[in-house]
């Protein structure tokens, strides 16, 4: 069963948050993705009638994909993976 195929194409913000909870165990909240859409650092988004935010399912996905690391067993398997210190 893929738990993603049961949402919405479409995300308003609460259900892009709660959508990161439940398909990839990722606690982000609406504020946190609020603040992401504001730097840039969030999803790709598309705002309907200047308020109404909406994240497309897939780009959710892909973002979400970005910000984890590689499954390791060990915390030290990840040093490796750090950028350089300056």
């Amino acid at each position: 069963m893929n738990i993603a195929l049961d949402w919405p194409p479409w995300l308003t913000r609460r259900e892009a948050a709660e959508y990161l909870r439940a398909v990839h165990g990722m606690q982000f909240g609406v504020a946190a993705l609020a603040n992401a859409a504001t730097d840039g650092t969030g999803p790709p988004f598309t705002k309907q009638g200047g308020k109404l935010v909406s994240y497309w399912r897939l780009d959710v996905d892909e973002w979400a994909r970005t910000r984890m690391s590689r499954k390791v067993r060990s915390t030290s398997e990840l040093r490796n993976d750090l950028p350089p210190a300056a």
